[in-house]
């Protein structure tokens, strides 16, 4: 017996010391994740601020070309109407202000959705969760990417984590029910790498930086 106990303490020591590299290594796996999903969501928020300052940009620049000529016009409209025999040309001015604010609001408009765009890369973090790419080690290590596909024996449910996690994003409108071909250009622009991609708007950068801090959450609940 007391040749025995020293082999199997070596045993107990080998085996708490894979069970102690195990668990470091799972946590700097979670870590690096955290840190790529991060990186995406300040990639995003960095893209949202270029493009609130061109939209405020075109709308102030706009704004005032339209107080000016309206301003202008409505006035020679009004002095011209004040009498019968320029009754008529004034009314046509005064039409022509309502024309000439359209068209400078039409190339506002313009002005948001156009101009050079950055033209950076983003990460793709959300593509493996709405089924983009079929290889997810690229993002998720296959003990994090096992664990999102797994049920929590804490809750009630038995849907998988990623499974809750596109339900709550259907009902909140996120993701469409439906697979119609709008929803799937919704699914590509919340996934693509093109930061340049003019069709990628402010509205689907919130969501997308929502959806990312959803996938956050439950990655880093594998440390709790």
């Amino acid at each position: 017996s007391h040749t025995l106990a020293p082999v199997a303490s070596l045993t107990e020591l080998l085996l708490r010391q894979r069970i102690s590299d195990g668990v470091v290594l799972a946590s700097l796996e979670v870590d690096s994740v955290l840190e790529e999903l991060n990186y995406e969501r300040e990639q995003i928020n960095e893209l949202r601020s270029v493009q609130r300052a061109r939209r405020d940009r075109a709308i102030g620049s706009t704004n005032v070309a339209v107080f000016a000529a309206g301003t202008g016009l409505a006035v020679a409209g009004g002095i011209l109407t004040l009498t019968n025999t320029t009754r008529d040309a004034g009314d046509a001015i005064n039409l022509a202000a309502g024309g000439i604010s359209t068209l400078f609001s039409l190339r506002g408009f313009r002005r948001i959705r156009g101009g050079k765009r950055p033209g950076w890369v983003l990460p793709s973090m959300l593509a493996p969760f709405l089924g983009v790419t079929g290889d997810q080690r690229n993002q998720y290590p296959e003990e994090i990417w096992s664990y999102l596909n797994s049920v929590s024996p804490s809750e009630e449910s038995k849907h998988t984590r990623r499974e809750q996690l596109l339900e709550h994003w259907k009902s909140s409108k996120r993701l469409d029910r439906t697979d119609s071909p709008e929803a799937q250009r919704r699914v590509v622009l919340l996934t693509t790498t093109n930061a340049a991609d003019k069709k990628l708007n402010i509205e689907l950068l919130n969501e997308r930086a929502a959806m990312l801090a959803d996938v956050s959450d439950q990655v880093a609940q594998i440390k709790r």
